[in-house]
């Protein structure tokens, strides 16, 4: 006598099998399309920063990580929940709280508290241009005249005159619209 077979029928094992290789591909399909659309590093100045950081003799950065002026210019690192206000700041606002506003699409704007009266004039009349956006400092121990930092990027200018004010300008305007953590960024900064 034969004996009934005992077991998975075929073709539930071939629809199982099916469906095991189908959201396997599915799977491999979306890391793909992740990975693609990651950059391998930063992506290039927009030419109009780029030529007003040059004009003003200023350097431009991307930064990637903690460096040498993190503890005065944070531009990335782990940030609080409590952001930085936009505002003018007499006394420096903890760097977590900085980081915050820069993870907000603000850009924090830092100067020399011994630079010029006119200079600093000069910059609140640049803060005043969009109050909604900008953080501004005065730092006592500040190495450099004037910088600027947003979200992974930073400017640092040793010295200050209408050059830097049109580069810090810029600087604002292209930051100040790129999108918060976890959104795209635009191909050029």
């Amino acid at each position: 006598m034969n004996s009934p077979r005992r077991g998975v029928p075929a073709a539930v094992v071939r629809y199982a099998v099916a469906w095991v290789a189908g959201t396997a591909l599915i799977a491999v399909a979306i890391v793909a399309l992740l990975r693609a659309s990651e950059r391998t590093g930063p992506p290039h100045p927009a030419p109009a920063l780029l030529s007003a950081s040059r004009a003003a003799q200023c350097n431009l950065a991307a930064v990637n990580g903690p460096d040498e002026l993190s503890r005065v210019l944070p531009a990335v690192g782990n940030a609080s929940r409590i952001a930085a206000t936009p505002g003018v700041y007499a006394d420096v606002p903890a760097a977590t709280r900085q980081l915050a506003a820069l993870r907000r699409g603000l850009v924090v704007i830092h100067y020399r508290a011994s630079i010029p009266r006119a200079a600093v004039t000069g910059l609140v009349r640049l803060y005043d241009e969009d109050r909604s956006r900008v953080v501004l400092v005065a730092h006592r121990h500040l190495d450099v005249a004037v910088a600027a930092t947003a979200w992974r990027r930073r400017l640092t200018c040793e010295a200050f005159d209408g050059r830097v004010v049109q580069a810090l300008r810029t600087f604002r305007q292209r930051l100040a619209e790129r999108p918060r953590p976890g959104q795209r960024e635009p191909r050029s900064w």
